[in-house]
């Protein structure tokens, strides 16, 4: 099976979609056929997903990875088949200002996705 046949109406969440990789990773995705579920904390008016179209190809869910109870709802209500776990707080400098938010983000959103 090519490539492009195995994500053909594939039902895929991209958590970290507005991000610089989640978004090439969610182009890639929908030039491949998938049909993508987001996950958006912030919209992000300069984002690669807002200026490229993506973010009108895509199903566009608003919330937080540390949301657990979204989490759930959102894994059984699109009946996902793949997920790319992406959302993080990558900046150093932002996370030594703010430990617990990062944790909450980086550690306790993957438990709870996982």
């Amino acid at each position: 099976m090519s490539r492009s046949l195995f994500w053909k109406e594939r039902r895929v969440f991209v958590t970290g979609c507005t991000g610089i990789l989640g978004s090439w990773l969610t182009l890639a995705l929908l030039d491949a056929g998938a049909d993508v579920v987001g996950l958006i904390r912030d919209r992000v008016p300069l984002s690669n997903l807002r200026l490229s179209g993506a973010e009108q190809r895509i199903t566009a869910v608003d919330g937080d990875i540390a949301d657990g109870v979204l989490l759930e709802r959102v894994l059984n209500e699109y009946e996902l088949e793949v997920v790319f776990h992406l959302a993080a707080q990558p900046l150093v400098r932002l996370a030594n200002r703010a430990p617990a938010r990062t944790f909450e983000n980086n550690i306790r959103g993957s438990l709870l996705l996982l």
